[in-house]
């Protein structure tokens, strides 16, 4: 049985502002929620939130980031990004190594305790998804990663093309 469901003050007015699809709304509140999440997490583990989410982009980038890629990621400037890394370095979070391919390149790792630190953090959350996702049938398991993967896609898309070249500086 479907469970009912009736926004929150957020939701309701920013529906005001526009149209969009239930499903759309849906997905627009677990944003929100993953956004509060990401803050009570950095809170939870005594890190400032800039620092947490330089660790997301250091475990999900698909290779080492550079001091400059990770600021630009972050929006913050060269000089704070070398702050920022020298505050995590020290905390034992991150290192730096420089590349096996062009030596005057400098990559950031994150540490394998401080990765596994954040992801255990995350595992009641993790067991909790597990669980609403076992009650569904393997087609609608096969729809919703099939949803949520278009809806990577459009998000990566979307922040690629329309938000990034519209907030470029020169």
């Amino acid at each position: 049985m479907a469970e009912t469901w009736t926004p929150d003050p957020e939701e309701i007015a920013e529906r005001a502002l526009t149209e969009a699809d239930d499903v759309s709304w849906a997905f627009r509140e677990a944003t929100r929620l993953t956004s509060e999440l990401d803050t009570a997490l950095a809170r939870h583990l005594h890190m400032k939130q800039t620092d947490y989410d330089a660790m997301g982009y250091l475990m999900s980038a698909p290779a080492p980031l550079g001091p400059n890629e990770l600021a630009r990621r972050l929006g913050i400037t060269p000089a704070s990004a070398t702050e920022l890394v020298d505050r995590l370095e020290s905390a034992g979070h991150v290192r730096r190594e420089r590349s096996a391919v062009d030596r005057r390149r400098v990559e950031l790792h994150a540490d394998a305790d401080s990765v596994g630190m954040i992801i255990r953090e995350l595992q009641p959350l993790f067991a909790a998804l597990d669980a609403i996702s076992a009650d569904l049938t393997a087609e609608q398991r096969a729809t919703v990663i099939a949803y949520l993967r278009a809806v990577s896609r459009a998000t990566r898309d979307y922040v690629a093309n329309e938000i990034s070249p519209r907030h470029t500086t020169t």
